[in-house]
Parts: C-alpha cells; structure tokens; sequence
C-alpha cells in the first residue's frame, strides 16, 4: 500500500500483534487565495473547496465538501482497498437511520446506531467505548 502508512504505537502494537492501523500518507497540498486586511479569506467555501479540489488530483483518496450552515466538513468518498485500487467508499452517515423512541442510555442508542449503520453498510461499526480513562461512559438515560 503505496499511499498508506502505518501508524499503532509501539505499546498497542505490542498487544495487538495481528492488527495494522494504516493511515493516509501526508502530502504538500498548494491552493491560492485572496485574504482580508487582516488575513481572513475573502471566500472560506471557495477556498475549502480549492482544498478538496487539489486533495482530489493528488490524492489516490477522494472528498467532497459538505457545508451545513457555518460548518463546512471535509467527508471522504473513495479509499483504496487491500489491493490498493481505489473504491466507492460511501460515507457513512449519508444513509438515513431510525432509532426507535424510548427511553435508554446513551451507549444503548450509541450501540443501535452502530448496529443499524454495520446492516445497512456491511462494514463492522462499533459504538464509543462504555469507559473512558477509566470512568463509565454513556450509562445516563436519556429520551430519543
């Protein structure tokens, strides 16, 4: 894999030995743009999506800019596969998902959120960890 690199800290890797954490490779990425008096850009959707535009001509990866409001989010489209041929990768929180009402803990809604995205995708999608530096997570109730 040409355009991966793999990154797992040597401790985790220690305990995980048939496991490989591959991230994208870095690369240099040049896009020019006007700027206000004070530095701002004039156009910060065009300029993003100069940046996208650029990361989709030299990157063996794909993106595409959603903006929501004032948020502006880079959302991956295409990755490479085992073989290092580049495929769809549809994203995953495109496909609509219902959660049924009802009263439950955070990590419940968390976990049929990740089961109904793993049904939908056919990817393995796991939900947040229930402890965070030691401290349960997620067990509040809450109304969806």
């Amino acid at each position: 894999m040409t355009d991966t690199t793999e990154r797992a800290l040597p401790e985790w890797r220690a305990t995980h030995p048939n496991t490989r954490v591959y991230i994208p490779k870095t690369w240099r990425l040049l896009v020019t743009f006007g700027v206000h008096k004070d530095g701002t850009p004039e156009d910060i959707t065009g300029m993003l999506q100069q940046v996208v535009n650029a990361a989709n001509i030299q990157s063996p990866f794909e993106y595409r800019l959603d903006i929501d409001g004032e948020f502006h989010t880079f959302v991956p489209t295409h990755t490479s596969d085992a073989t290092g041929i580049v495929v769809e990768s549809p994203p995953l929180l495109d496909g609509r998902i219902d959660i049924p009402a009802g009263v439950r803990s955070i990590a419940e809604d968390g976990n049929m959120l990740a089961q109904a995205l793993s049904t939908q995708t056919g990817l393995r999608v796991h939900s947040c960890q229930t402890l965070v530096a030691g401290i349960p997570w997620g067990m509040a109730k809450v109304s969806v």
